[in-house]
């Protein structure tokens, strides 16, 4: 025992920890298509040898998580693709519906529009659809499960590296859906909170699974690809709404559909969606996404530089008893 943990051994063994801890998290982030274990992808050894020539062995993190429960239903379960595909099923037959009523928009920021300028006719636009990517269109779910098999919370730099491997999947019934509105001659487009700089690993990403073309154009809208298109996606819709009749609007956000107050409180963001309660299975088709959003960063206030403990305790008291 003595000769395991003097002290150059600890500081190896601490560095080891370490970084066994990064390659469990990003083997997540390089897992192949076909399902790849982590120790498969990455090699991981199950122990290391130490100074004295002892091994000593590794496990990963099995301490309880609350991301568990959610990312095992969305893997595992008959449920999720059910509803999922449920969702795109009756996304496909709404834009029959919209196609032929040349009034008909899902977007609040197209219908104000038009209403106010009398220049140009809704009709005289050309047909699409506008759906968020991250849940919407690709489950990455992987990304979750290095986060529980690590004990790591999300980092921009971790989120960053697992895109760039383009290793998310479809979503259930998106890919059929996507094609349908391309047979149907309209124009898909995605309008997501992914930063620029991953735009063309999102774009391979997509085309790898049949939701976009090889020679489509730029139909991928990204935050800050310009100054003003923040993490609020109105100012995107807004552009968008002046080139095509949006039809339907897809996403598993309250953001990707309507605009409301900068980090609105649970109470007003489910306001929100009651006040347009009626647009939700017409023109509006929302999936589910048990892991993370809006609706559980306004449970700790948006603010996410608190501690674990401290979000867990805000999460605790929102619970109605």
């Amino acid at each position: 025992m003595s000769n395991i943990f003097s002290g150059s051994a600890i500081v190896a063994w601490v560095g080891a920890i370490l970084w066994t801890i990064g390659l469990v998290f990003n083997a997540n982030a390089t897992q192949e298509k076909h399902g790849k274990s982590v120790s498969e992808v990455l090699q991981v050894p199950s122990t290391i040898e130490t100074e004295s020539g002892k091994e000593v062995g590794f496990q990963q993190s099995n301490q309880p998580h609350e991301d568990l429960d959610a990312v095992l239903w969305i893997q595992t379960s008959a449920e999720y693709g059910a509803v999922a595909r449920q969702t795109f099923r009756a996304a496909r037959a709404a834009v029959g519906d919209a196609l032929v009523d040349s009034k008909w928009t899902a977007s609040t920021e197209q219908k104000k529009i038009f209403d106010s300028k009398t220049d140009r006719k809704l009709s005289e636009l050309p047909p699409a659809v506008v759906l968020d990517v991250d849940e919407t269109v690709l489950d990455n779910s992987r990304y979750q499960v290095g986060l529980i098999e690590s004990g790591g919370e999300y980092s921009p730099e971790g989120w960053k590296a697992y895109v760039e491997k383009q290793v998310a999947t479809p979503v259930p019934g998106a890919v059929e859906f996507v094609k349908a509105c391309r047979t149907a001659g309209v124009t898909v487009i995605f309008v997501t909170n992914r930063e620029h700089d991953v735009e063309t690993a999102t774009r391979e990403n997509l085309i790898a699974h049949g939701l976009m073309e090889k020679d489509d154009p730029d139909l991928i809208f990204t935050k800050y690809e310009k100054e003003e298109w923040t993490s609020d996606k109105k100012s995107r819709r807004e552009e968008l709404a002046r080139k095509y009749r949006i039809l339907l609007l897809l996403g598993d956000d309250l953001n990707d559909f309507i605009a409301t107050q900068y980090h609105s409180s649970s109470e007003v963001r489910r306001k929100v969606g009651d006040q347009y309660k009626d647009w939700f299975g017409e023109r509006w088709f929302i999936l589910p996404n048990p892991n993370y959003g809006g609706w559980e960063q306004s449970l700790y206030d948006w603010e996410n530089a608190v501690s674990s403990s401290t979000k867990r305790k805000r999460k605790r008291e929102k619970m109605v008893r």
